[in-house]
């Protein structure tokens, strides 16, 4: 609902020049040594009697909006990496979050406060101040951005207020968003979902135990929701390079190096995602 103007106009500084300056012209002009002069300080005095009489100092929040499911669209979760080192959610943590959130008007209240928490990470990094990726959440979006109580209250939840920090925040989008059950196939273009060789399906499975899939699997994840949702890729490249190319520190992961099939074609993305992650 809207404030009544009246309402406003009560507590809002409401100046106008002709109302409130030009006739101070007259009752402060001086005639000095036959200079026209004006008592500057007089004047200011008055005005400020004038116009602040009543008036108190208003608390004013400036929340930076963004709509839901933007931070993919337009790139920016895949940013987050750029300015704060990520690490992947633990899996207790996530399936403790998962439990804590029980319906779907909860998942809404999370999933929209650590949007705003992202799209202000962002921003505050962009402007060169120094964040430190173990930061907990709870203690950045309280103290940094002026979240209220009841807000950070409803918008989250026991497990994450005690262990999640600025470096888990892809991996906490990733975990709400499962939880609402992203869909893969509709969210991937056809031509990333062909079906492997089968062959190449079993050395993938048998390879699967010795691949680190919780650092491995939120990786890929993103890399499909950024990048796999439009068609402009080559299907018959290997996908093993386009995740490199997407996360370069898996090139230094031994596991992944020796043990990701070097065969695997972007062609399979999502068959190969769904074979890791069940």
């Amino acid at each position: 609902f809207q404030t009544p103007v009246d309402v406003m106009k009560q507590y809002l500084i409401h100046y106008n020049q002709d109302a409130h300056l030009y006739p101070l012209l007259d009752a402060f002009r001086m005639n000095l040594r036959g200079d026209m002069v004006y008592n500057l300080a007089s004047m200011e005095d008055h005005l400020c009697r004038t116009l602040f009489i009543g008036r108190q100092v208003i608390s004013c929040n400036i929340t930076h909006y963004q709509f839901q499911g933007e931070l993919h669209t337009t790139g920016r979760l895949a940013s987050i990496k750029n300015y704060i080192p990520q690490s992947p959610l633990p899996g207790a943590v996530s399936d403790a979050i998962w439990t804590e959130i029980d319906t779907l008007h909860k998942h809404h209240q999370v999933y929209t406060l650590i949007h705003d928490i992202v799209a202000f990470v962002i921003q505050t990094a962009k402007a060169q101040v120094k964040l430190d990726k173990h930061t907990k959440l709870e203690v950045f979006g309280r103290s940094h951005m002026g979240i209220d109580v009841e807000t950070w209250e409803t918008g989250s939840t026991p497990s994450l207020a005690k262990n999640i920090e600025l470096t888990h925040l892809t991996g906490l989008i990733m975990c709400l968003e499962e939880w609402n059950g992203t869909d893969l196939q509709t969210t991937m273009q056809d031509r990333y979902c062909q079906s492997m060789p089968a062959e190449l399906a079993q050395t993938l499975e048998e390879n699967k135990s010795k691949l680190q899939l919780n650092v491995l699997l939120p990786i890929f994840k993103e890399f499909i929701i950024e990048q796999l949702t439009q068609s402009e890729w080559d299907t018959q490249n290997k996908l093993k390079e386009y995740l490199v190319y997407f996360e370069m520190d898996l090139e230094d992961y031994d596991w992944f190096v020796s043990f990701f099939p070097d065969v695997v074609l972007l062609a399979h993305a999502k068959e190969v995602y769904t074979l890791l992650a069940k």
